[in-house]
């Protein structure tokens, strides 16, 4: 479905988030349930999309994945990425996302609080300690580092 261009708030249209921006990397930090931190920094590969009428979509995975020969190699694949959808509130500098679909679906009750700051067409998503998308046992944070994609 086409959304008119008169029906989205002119601010919405204006907003520097919209759009397709390419994930190339991630820093962050593992809190373990014993609360042994570790920090690490990583290339990522995938795509965030943010639309005018406010839905997020979010494909990211780790690079280097090759096909799957076994049941064993898919559970890699799987624990290898994440995708997720939802609707998201915007406010100066952080967006709130309710998720709809979750290809982990821990934490879709919980809305998803996400700092941001874009620098020419460099976008930074700061995630706060939050529930592993994993491992519900752990905590992680992290910063996403994206391109916007033209």
């Amino acid at each position: 479905m086409e959304v008119e261009k008169d029906a989205v708030p002119a601010s919405w249209r204006r907003n520097a988030l919209y759009g397709s921006w390419r994930v190339v990397s991630a820093k962050g930090a593992l809190v373990d349930a014993e609360g042994t931190r570790t920090e690490s920094e990583r290339p990522l590969e995938g795509v965030l999309i943010f639309t005018p009428d406010h839905r997020m979509i979010a494909f990211v995975l780790h690079p280097g994945r090759s096909a799957a020969k076994h049941d064993d190699d898919k559970l890699k694949l799987f624990q290898s990425m994440v995708a997720y959808t939802g609707r998201f509130t915007l406010e100066p500098d952080k967006y709130v996302l309710h998720v709809d679909w979750s290809s982990t679906a821990l934490n879709q009750d919980e809305p998803q609080v996400r700092l941001y700051s874009i620098e020419g067409d460099t976008l930074r998503v700061t995630v706060a300690e939050h529930k592993n998308i994993f491992d519900a046992t752990k905590r992680n944070s992290n910063v996403l580092t994206a391109i916007r994609e033209k």
